[in-house]
């Protein structure tokens, strides 16, 4: 193992785009960080991509994006392994059909989704070698969502408009990260994996099982929408949407100037709060 060889972190790494995203990077032999809540379940994960791809430089490390407490508590576990950082990719995420309240007071697909992911990047950034990449994991469900003044409180929970709020807020706040993390060289991009066939298209409701029989095999799988998030991460450019063949620059999801405004400042004070 190599002290000197920068790490990428993958979050949500046992998850369906997650996974298909460490498989690929482990293949071309970079040096792994787990970033996951359960990490029996990452540790045998990283066994089996140890076994399969002969790369034995994975590690796993626990990271609840639920807790602000747990974060703070990955960024150490991670500056105490002493290597520079390549790579964040932002995969894991929630979509859950009732509203939960975090410990920290925050909708739980809000705080997991964008709270928690922003805090988590804002973190780690100051260990990313130059030329190093911030990739996050946005929605087509960005596309038909707005962000409410109050924004980051939810205070009009819906499973897809909760979730298609908490995507929106995160590439908005990719723009944002793309300014502040200029003179560090460092590249921010969001990938768009589309609709894929994970866990996390399962609304939890009647129709379910039809969609599984009739919808399910015609969307792509965790592989196929992992190479958004792959293609991201090699940009030689920040500020790009990557979406199948598509690019599109981040600034094209700025539809409005004070709502931008408002959502980064009720989102820094929250940050900076919990960052200490």
């Amino acid at each position: 193992m190599n002290q000197d060889k920068p790490l990428f972190i993958v979050t949500g790494a046992t998850g369906g785009i997650g996974r298909a995203t460490a498989v690929a990077l482990a293949l071309e032999g970079k040096a792994l960080v787990l970033a996951c809540r359960n990490v029996n379940t990452a540790a045998i994960f990283a066994r089996e991509l140890i076994a399969k791809t002969g790369n034995d430089d994975i590690a796993v490390l626990r990271l609840d994006l639920a807790s602000f407490a747990s974060i703070r508590t990955f960024v150490d576990d991670l500056k105490a392994l002493n290597r520079p950082v390549a790579g964040v990719m932002n995969v894991a995420g929630v979509m859950t059909r009732n509203s939960m309240i975090t410990d920290d007071g925050f909708e739980q697909s809000i705080q997991v989704n964008y709270l928690g992911t922003a805090l988590l990047n804002i973190l780690v950034a100051p260990l990313i070698v130059e030329g190093g990449h911030i990739v996050f994991t946005t929605s087509l469900t960005r596309l038909v969502s707005r962000i409410p003044e109050q924004f980051p409180h939810e205070s009009n929970f819906s499973q897809l408009g909760t979730y298609g709020r908490s995507k929106l807020a995160l590439t908005l706040f990719a723009i944002y990260l793309t300014t502040v993390l200029k003179t560090a060289g460092v590249i921010v991009a969001c990938a768009d994996p589309g609709v894929v066939n994970t866990n996390m298209i399962t609304m939890h409701r009647w129709y379910d099982r039809i969609a599984d029989h009739l919808f399910r095999p015609l969307i792509s799988t965790p592989a196929q929408g992992a190479q958004a998030l792959l293609t991201a991460l090699n940009a030689t450019e920040s500020g790009l949407l990557f979406h199948g063949a598509e690019t599109k620059r981040l600034v094209s999801s700025l539809k409005d100037k004070d709502t931008f405004v408002n959502l980064l400042n009720n989102t820094l004070r929250i940050i900076n709060r919990e960052k200490k």
